[in-house]
């Protein structure tokens, strides 16, 4: 129980690394440095504010996992496949059992 009931905290994202992060409102400058990137910026938007740093990190915490799973999605969709945990190994095929089963074989005319 540190902080007054004047305190305010914002959720700012670096422009540089995108990372949201949790900040004590300055009264006198808007400027703040990124804690990853070390980044000097201006505050250009809060994305969520509040009396309690505890609500505002749930915040944070919650978009940067989002951005972490899309960042893993997007380098799965460049490397040719979207779920990794459906790869190919051995000769497996992703399709269910009773789906393999069910196959017709189409014999070549040539």
């Amino acid at each position: 129980m540190a902080s007054s009931s004047s305190t305010v905290f914002i959720a700012l994202q670096c422009f540089h690394c995108s990372t949201m992060q949790v900040k004590q409102k300055k009264k006198s400058s808007n400027k703040w440095n990124c804690a990853v990137c070390n980044q000097k910026q201006s505050v250009r938007k809060v994305f969520a504010q509040g009396y309690k740093a505890k609500d505002i990190r749930t915040f944070v915490q919650s978009f940067n996992r989002s951005r972490k799973s899309l960042d893993d999605d997007q380098q799965w969709l460049q490397a040719g496949t979207l779920n990794h945990e459906m790869e190919h190994v051995d000769g497996e095929s992703e399709f269910p059992n009773e789906l393999n089963n069910n196959k017709k074989t189409i014999l070549s005319r040539w």
